[in-house]
């Protein structure tokens, strides 16, 4: 078959890059042609309804201002589905690309209940996991050295769902008055406060970048002013030598449960805090705007090490069972062999 699958890839993000090579293994018997543009021009149109079936995943792409994309994704006439996809926010303004997701998919399989729930009036949906639970990272033995790694990404001082109005509203006030950081009276998310609380609880510190597009504000640049060397792109062998993670982007902590890495998670977004409820550690989720909890979810992961690993590789055994389900469903209704 010549599948397409239209998603957010080639942006050197490595949770995306490493959901395309678990979709690129599952479909190793197929063509496959990839589209990482989303407003879907003219001739990437005409190959999508060239295809045998277009699926339109994985990873959290559904964001506001996503039902723009809505009158160009009802052009594919190719059999289409959605797989490994989550709902980032959720607003009047996009239900018109939610709808038109529910009426044209043949299937819609979701990477959480949220979505799920979103989703169900239509029928069609497989609850699932994400898409890198398919074929997860190995296991890792036990790190003696108290070295902890650390992701911190891009992201506003102010609190709110991306997207949301007080979101719009505090970019629009920024734009005319930079300095509003330096008296914001709300809880505020504050890189420099959260890195010396980490620092206060490991003897060795290791950055993670897992997001490192050119022309892009990446994750080296904002944790470049905590370490003195080179910061180099993520990769798995980086993870591996940690004992622990505190981390904010979502495959930083997916990628420390498959390796069964104790997580505190800085959960900037909603999929963060869902993600930890589902594995049986949201203790270990903090607001980045309430920091004052942060050192009792260090001495947690920290004293509790073997409780939390646990957690981590009873949960990773589960998912990827529920993933390799999945696919064999996926795999059927697409009519692959």
């Amino acid at each position: 078959m010549r599948i397409g699958i239209i998603g957010w890839y080639g942006h050197a993000n490595a949770g995306d890059e490493r959901m395309l090579s678990c979709l690129q293994r599952l479909f190793t018997n197929h063509t496959l042609y990839m589209v990482n543009d989303l407003q879907l021009p003219s001739a990437t149109l005409t190959e999508l309804n060239r295809c045998d079936f277009v699926l339109f995943g994985g990873g959290g792409l559904i964001l506001r201002g996503c039902a723009a994309y809505a009158p160009r994704f009802d052009l594919i006439t190719a059999p289409f589905a959605c797989i490994g996809i989550s709902v980032e926010s959720v607003h009047a303004a996009d239900q018109v690309l939610l709808d038109m997701l529910m009426r044209k998919s043949i299937f819609i399989h979701v990477r959480d209940t949220d979505s799920a729930r979103i989703f169900a009036s239509s029928g069609k949906v497989i609850s699932g996991v994400d898409l890198t639970f398919l074929y997860p990272f190995e296991v890792v033995e036990e790190v003696s050295q108290d070295r902890c790694g650390v992701n911190l990404r891009d992201w506003r001082y102010w609190t709110g769902q991306h997207g949301g109005t007080f979101d719009l509203f505090m970019r629009r006030v920024t734009a005319r008055a930079p300095g509003l950081r330096q008296w914001y009276p709300l809880p505020k998310w504050s890189p420099d406060r959260a890195v010396s609380i980490i620092q206060e609880h490991f003897q060795q510190l290791f950055p993670l970048a897992l997001y490192v597009e050119e022309g892009a504000r990446t994750d080296i640049q904002e944790m470049s002013p905590y370490f003195p060397t080179e910061i180099p792109p993520f990769i798995p062998e980086h993870l591996r030598e940690c004992r622990y993670l505190v981390g904010m982007r979502l495959h930083a902590l997916i990628f420390a449960c498959q390796m069964g890495i104790p997580f505190v998670s800085l959960s900037y977004q909603p999929k963060n805090t869902i993600f930890c409820k589902s594995v049986g550690v949201e203790s270990l989720s903090v607001d980045p705007t309430r920091l004052n909890s942060l050192p009792g979810a260090c001495h947690e992961m920290k004293t509790q090490y073997r409780v939390v690993r646990e957690h981590l590789l009873t949960y990773r055994e589960s998912a990827h069972q529920t993933a390799l389900r999945d696919a064999r469903t996926i795999l059927q209704m697409m009519g692959c062999k």
